[in-house]
């Protein structure tokens, strides 16, 4: 069945709005500290199911912890970084590496796409550059045909808050 896949992949999704609606009434989200870099794996392993695409996420040493309302915005600059390197890029691989360092964390979010194209082919899309500045963080893309890679750096300082 063509259509099994998709009832899959949104049977998945709505248990996971409907743990994440339970979370936000029970305020949960606002204090529970989560390993950022296992928080997005749970996320990436929805994902490609959803976009029918290979995603890999580098290893995280267990110490790092983030505030859930971190890790969640985190997880959703990098769904629309995936989204936009399916939709967009046409990708068939997407690579999600984390690193912390004494006082940032950066993301980096690599794809084996098209490229960027139009008048500003290394502008970062909108909606991610907003939320990483939100969060006091840099943001930096590179673009070719073949090869597109996010990063964005979030001080620690801001991620323990």
């Amino acid at each position: 069945d063509d259509l099994t896949p998709i009832t899959r992949a949104l049977d998945i999704e709505h248990r996971h709005v409907r743990d994440l609606i339970d979370r936000l009434r029970a305020k949960e989200m606002e204090f529970e500290e989560r390993n950022p870099g296992a928080a997005i794996a749970e996320m990436a392993d929805r994902l490609a199911v959803q976009w029918n695409v290979e995603i890999v996420v580098g290893k995280t040493p267990a110490a790092i912890r983030v505030g859930g309302e971190l890790a969640f915005e985190l997880k959703q600059i990098i769904r629309e970084a995936i989204a936009n390197a399916v939709r967009h890029g046409h990708a068939k691989e997407i690579v999600i590496g984390i690193q912390a360092g004494i006082r940032n964390l950066r993301i980096t979010v690599e794809d084996d796409g098209i490229g960027f194209a139009g008048p500003h082919p290394l502008a970062m899309p909108r909606t991610i550059g907003e939320r990483v500045e939100g969060l006091n963080g840099l943001s930096m893309v590179r673009s070719q045909p073949g090869a597109t890679m996010i990063q964005f750096t979030i001080p620690l300082e801001r991620a323990r808050d």
